[in-house]
């Protein structure tokens, strides 16, 4: 039987290369924050194109490219700065369900 909600929590260090981050189910909404930084809120509903995303900072901006693609058992990153900026550390909480 489907679990109805799930959720997931951590960290990861952008390395400005694509990565893969496993959580184990299939998430349905993806948000993330530079802790290094602390300059932006960037994330990904399950309905948006894949590799794109969204990104809070000083203004509204969208990441049209290299984003984040949400997959059967996590997400992956690609290698635009917003997600993935090489040496800094993310947090992120992942939710899934049906």
């Amino acid at each position: 039987m489907p679990k109805p909600f799930e959720c997931s929590s951590g960290t990861y260090t952008g390395t400005g290369a694509a990565q893969s981050v496993s959580l184990g189910f299939k998430p349905k909404l993806v948000l993330m924050f530079n802790v290094t930084d602390g300059d932006c809120i960037c994330g990904m509903i399950d309905s948006m194109a894949d590799a794109t995303g969204f990104s809070i900072v000083l203004a509204v901006a969208a990441i049209a490219a290299q984003g984040i693609t949400l997959s059967a058992s996590g997400f992956s990153l690609g290698t635009d700065a917003l997600v993935n900026e090489n040496a800094k550390v993310y947090s992120y909480v992942a939710v899934g369900g049906n």
